[in-house]
C-alpha cells in the first residue's frame, strides 16, 4: 500500500485541487491507522467526504461530454483521483470488502476500460499506481467470480513496459486468469443442473486442465522466488536461525508463543507468499468443485463416456493440499499482523481462508 501511495505523490505535487483532496485524505488515514491515532482517522474520514463529493461532480460533468474532447492529462487526473479514493476505502475497511470499497473499484475499472491502456503508458507513476490497483481489483474479481478485462494481453503488458516486472506483478498476471475460470466453472455447474451431456463433461475436463496449468504457473513463480534469494523463504519459528534476520522498527510480535507460526526472511516475502498461497487455495477449491461435479453426475446421462478413474484420487489429493495451504496462510498471520502493511496485505488471503472453512462446515452439515 505504501508503494501505491508513493506512486500518486508526483501527481499530487502538481497542485490540482481534486487530486490534492483525495491524496490528502488517503495520506491522513494511512498515517492515522499506522500509528493508531483515532482522532486523525476521524479527520481523514471527514476530509474524504469532501473529496468524494468534488470528484463525483467533476466526473459527472466530464463524462457527459464527448469523450474525445478529454485529453490524456485529464484522464490521468481522474484515474489518479479514483485510485486514491479506492485506496482510501481499502484502508478504511481493511477487515472487509464493503460496498463502498467495491463501488470505487468498479468505478476505477470503468474509467480504465473507457480510456484504455494507452492513457497510462506514458506515465511511470500512473503505471506503478495501476500495478497496485490490480492487486486489489484481482481479489474483487475473484470474490465476484467474474472475468476481468485486466487479464487481456494489452493490460497485462502495462506493468512491464518501462522495467522488468516485479515478482508481485508476475504473480498478479497469473491470478488475473482465475476469475474467468471461476466464471466458466459456475456456468458449467448451472448447465449440468438442467442437462448432462458428453459435451459438458468435456468442458469440465478442459477446465480441470486449465486449473492444472495455472497451478503449474504458480509453482514456476514460487521456484523463481526461491532462487532469487540465498536464504530460506520461511521456516517454523521454533527452529534456530542460521542467518541474519531483517528487522523493522515499525513491527512488533503479535504473539509471544511460537505455536503454529512461521518466520520469514523479510516482510515483503511473507506478503508475497500469503498472496501466492491464497491464489493456490482458490484454484484448489475450484478443482475440488469440478472433480465433485463430474463424479456426482457421471451416471446421469448414457452418452457420457467413462470418466478417468484418477478423478477420485485427484479429488482426495486436492482436498489434502487445500488443507495444507490454508494452514500455511493461517501460520503467516502472526508475522504479517505485526506490521500495518502486513495487516493490509493479509486481509484478502484471510477472506479466502474463511470461505474455505465455511465450505467445510457446509459440507459437514
Amino acid at each position: 500500500m505504501a508503494t501505491c501511495i508513493r506512486s500518486l505523490l508526483p501527481v499530487a505535487a502538481l497542485g490540482i485541487p481534486i487530486v490534492d483532496r483525495a491524496v490528502f485524505s488517503l495520506l491522513t488515514l494511512y498515517y492515522g491507522r499506522l500509528h493508531g491515532d483515532a482522532g486523525l482517522v476521524e479527520f481523514a474520514r471527514s476530509t474524504y467526504t469532501v473529496a468524494l463529493g468534488q470528484y463525483s461532480r467533476r466526473l459527472e460533468t466530464a463524462f457527459t461530454k464527448d469523450q474525445g474532447a478529454l485529453g490524456q492529462v485529464q484522464y490521468q487526473i481522474f484515474m489518479c483521483t479514483s485510485m486514491a479514493l479506492q485506496f482510501f476505502e481499502h484502508l478504511n475497511e481493511i477487515e472487509m470488502m464493503g460496498p463502498g470499497h467495491q463501488a470505487h473499484v468498479g468505478g476505477a475499472l470503468k474509467a480504465l476500460k473507457s480510456c484504455g491502456p494507452q492513457a497510462l503508458r506514458k506515465s511511470p507513476g500512473m503505471t506503478m499506481a495501476f500495478g497496485g490497483f490490480r492487486g486489489v481489483a484481482l481479489f474483487v474479481a475473484i470474490k465476484q467470480r467474474a472475468s476481468t478485462f485486466l487479464a487481456e494481453p494489452e493490460w497485462l503488458k502495462l506493468t512491464s513496459q518501462n522495467h522488468d516486472q516485479s515478482m508481485r506483478d508476475r504473480l498478479n498476471n497469473i491470478g488475473l486468469e482465475i476469475p474467468a475460470l471461476l466464471e466458466a466453472a459456475d456456468e458449467l455447474s448451472a448447465s449440468i443442473e438442467t442437462e448432462v451431456s458428453a459435451q459438458s463433461f468435456d468442458v469440465g475436463l478442459q477446465l480441470l486442465m486449465n486449473v492444472s496449468e495455472l497451478q503449474r504457473k504458480l509453482e514456476q513463480w514460487l521456484y523463481s522466488l526461491r532462487t532469487s534469494t540465498s536464504v530460506p523463504l520461511y521456516w517454523p519459528r521454533g527452529l534456530p536461525i542460521t542467518h541474519s534476520e531483517a528487522s523493522d522498527v515499525e513491527c512488533s510480535r503479535k504473539y509471544d508463543n511460537k505455536f503454529h507460526q512461521l518466520n520469514f526472511s523479510c516482510g515483503p516475502i511473507a506478503g508475497l507468499l500469503a498472496h501466492c498461497w491464497s491464489l493456490k487455495l482458490e484454484l484448489l477449491m475450484a478443482s475440488v468443485d469440478l472433480h465433485q461435479l463430474l463424479l456426482d453426475n457421471n451416471d446421469r446421462s448414457p452418452d457420457v463416456l467413462s470418466i478417468p478413474e484418477s478423478l477420485s484420487s485427484d479429488l482426495h489429493r486436492d482436498r489434502s493440499e487445500a488443507e495444507e495451504t490454508a494452514r500455511l496462510i493461517l501460520e503467516t498471520e502472526p508475522y504479517l499482523a505485526s506490521c500495518f502493511e502486513g495487516v493490509i496485505c493479509l486481509q484478502a488471503p484471510l477472506r479466502i481462508v474463511a470461505r474455505y472453512f465455511d465450505r467445510l462446515e457446509d459440507a459437514q452439515a
